[in-house]
């Protein structure tokens, strides 16, 4: 219904040769979760965990799994950042000094230590007749398997002499098995298992994650008179990023006596230099849009360029 609603409406706005709106798909790179610069850092990721642990295999998953993302995102040779595996007996996160000795030791500048992981016991949950799931045209019985986890991951500075952050992970990781027959509580733990090492790289490698710049995709909206023409030409070479030449067609079009289409054609260029990230450009353009015609979409670029800048 709300795609007819839209065709309707846009049929309408054609007729009355008004502004319409064109939306593109883009990508906008994100600031990293964590505040810390890795810039020019030598980094090194230590596991911790008491002696005889029969999670230490766990432990060192997560550290791995911390510095294969660490060295991915920064392009760095496989192997770049070391991880170490050292007893709780030996290192505490909590004693001054005792991430100092590490630093030294690793000849490391920053540490990102992970210790106090704890692996509570395996429940399974095993759904009912009603609960099936219909997968490659069959309806399968669902067994859930469950197991809480928590851990501390800290990152010490060793130039502060201080931890810059501590963060507690405290979750539930789930496995869905799917199954003709009803899978039996040792079976699903079995199957579980296997994947088990996976698992506790890929909870190393989202922390890490939050250390460097994301993608996130958006649409961005821009503004056309009809569906042929110059402005849809320019609206193709946006889709296409090839900003400067969609530029150069609206700074064609932004010469126009018709205040409404000047606006639109500025408002255009404002999104062209925002993602050229020429911020303060854009918001001049914004300011030249409002000032011939103002509308809602204007302000809503405006606040996302101001928190980008």
């Amino acid at each position: 219904m709300k795609r007819v609603l839209l065709l309707s409406s846009l049929l309408l706005l054609l007729a009355a040769c008004s502004p319409i709106p064109y939306y593109i798909g883009v990508d906008v790179q994100k600031d990293s979760e964590y505040d810390i610069d890795l810039e020019g850092r030598s980094v090194a990721v230590i596991a911790i965990s008491p002696a005889g642990d029969k999670d230490s295999a766990l432990v060192s998953e997560v550290g791995m799994g911390i510095a294969e993302k660490l060295e991915a995102d920064r392009g760095l040779a496989s192997g770049s950042i070391p991880v170490y595996s050292v007893k709780s007996e030996d290192v505490s996160v909590n004693e001054p000094g005792s991430l100092d000795l590490v630093a030294v030791q690793t000849s490391s500048n920053l540490i990102m230590a992970l210790d106090s992981l704890t692996v509570g016991e395996y429940f399974v949950k095993t759904g009912s007749e009603g609960e099936m799931a219909y997968s490659n045209g069959e309806f399968l019985h669902v067994t859930t398997v469950l197991l809480p986890v928590t851990a501390m991951f800290t990152v010490y500075d060793a130039s502060s002499l201080s931890a810059v952050k501590k963060t507690l992970l405290s979750d539930t990781l789930m496995w869905s098995i799917m199954s003709e027959r009803v899978t039996t509580d040792v079976k699903a733990i079995a199957k579980a298992n296997t994947t088990i090492k996976k698992v506790f790289k890929e909870i190393g490698e989202e922390f890490a994650s939050n250390f460097s710049n994301q993608w996130e995709s958006q649409q961005r909206m821009l503004v056309i008179f009809g569906e042929e023409g110059r402005w849809m030409q320019a609206c193709r070479y946006a889709e296409n990023f090839k900003w400067q030449e969609a530029i150069n067609i609206w700074l064609e079009l932004v010469k126009t006596y018709n205040p409404k289409q000047s606006a639109c054609a500025a408002y255009n260029i404002a999104v062209a230099c925002e993602m050229l990230e020429k911020y303060d450009i854009a918001l001049q353009w914004l300011e030249y849009a409002r000032e011939k015609y103002y509308f809602r979409e204007n302000g809503e670029l405006k606040e996302i360029i101001l928190k980008a800048r």
